[in-house]
């Protein structure tokens, strides 16, 4: 079970703040949605490492996270950005979710090889980031994520870009990972419409 309990995040010095208490078990997903500016971004950071909260707590099975440096964190996160390396192939930037050498097994090259065909991505294995559409990076970035296989994963707007089929696709492959390898998503949207897609419950956060 993932949880925050009155996790406090913000920008004291403006007086800007959000307090957040949910929980989200292995195998299920919340949603964050809410307007520009909500800190729906800072939350996921918060989470991550990457924002200092100003209290509150943030579990995993019962085990403190805010106590540990991103790096030694349960969690994965998929940033807005995608952050792919430029001078690694779309296959090798992928391949890093697996293990920081690259070096893959065979079963797990099976494994990255059936998520890039889900999001329709094999045939660009040897193609550069340079090389990729916005669309396309942000699926890499995505297919990376899912194979690093951290059981709380935290998504920001990892549908930016896609068109409507390929947004299905991955609707259809982040639910059915979340099941099968027993992960607590939480994913950022502008959407009202993927909570449901997702079968997932939804987190509102005010302006």
């Amino acid at each position: 079970m993932f949880s925050l309990d009155n996790l406090i995040f913000g920008h004291p010095e403006s007086g800007w703040r959000q307090n957040v208490s949910l929980t989200v078990a292995a195998g299920e997903i919340c949603v964050i949605r809410g307007p520009s500016g909500s800190g729906k971004s800072t939350l996921l950071h918060t989470i991550a490492g990457f924002h200092d909260p100003i209290s509150g707590t943030a579990t995993w099975q019962a085990e403190d996270l805010l106590s540990s440096p991103p790096w030694a964190r349960p969690v994965t996160m998929l940033f807005q950005s995608g952050n792919l390396f430029e001078h690694l192939t779309l296959a090798e930037n992928v391949a890093l979710g697996v293990r920081s050498s690259g070096q893959l097994s065979l079963e797990e090259r099976d494994k990255m090889g059936a998520i890039l065909a889900n999001l329709g991505l094999d045939s660009l294995s040897n193609r550069y980031p340079h090389q990729l559409s916005g669309g396309q990076q942000q699926r890499a970035a995505l297919a990376r994520a899912l194979l690093r296989h951290k059981p709380v994963l935290l998504l920001d707007e990892p549908f930016t870009g896609l068109d409507d089929a390929r947004r299905e696709a991955a609707i259809t492959l982040i639910s059915d990972i979340s099941k099968t390898q027993n992960l607590a998503v939480l994913l950022v949207s502008h959407d009202e419409r993927d909570a449901k897609r997702l079968a997932a419950q939804e987190y509102l956060l005010s302006a």
